[in-house]
């Protein structure tokens, strides 16, 4: 199950713009969805493909982590410059 619900999780844009219709909401038909391959591989394989992509997933977040800080670095600077400015608009 880890593999289709990966495999749904990432292709989930690509099959509401291939599938969904409506204007206001996109909605996907039974046929629609009973007509979408999704592809089969063994178990073994299924869960080698898993475990990829946990471990490019733990990648993702750590480097989400890092640019976090860093925009929160950012905004401190950000706020000290103001401040500076208006100090010194003050004197």
């Amino acid at each position: 199950m880890k593999y289709y619900f990966a495999f749904f999780g990432l292709m989930r844009k690509n099959i509401v713009q291939e599938l969904a219709r409506g204007a206001a909401k996109k909605a996907i038909n039974m046929r629609n969805f009973r007509a979408l391959r999704v592809p089969y591989c063994p178990i073994e394989r299924q869960n080698k493909i898993v475990e990829e992509i946990t471990r490019r997933n733990r990648v993702i977040q750590s480097e989400q982590d890092i640019i976090e800080k860093h925009r929160k670095a950012i905004e401190r600077e950000e706020v000290a410059i103001r401040s500076m400015i208006l100090k010194s608009c003050d004197e």
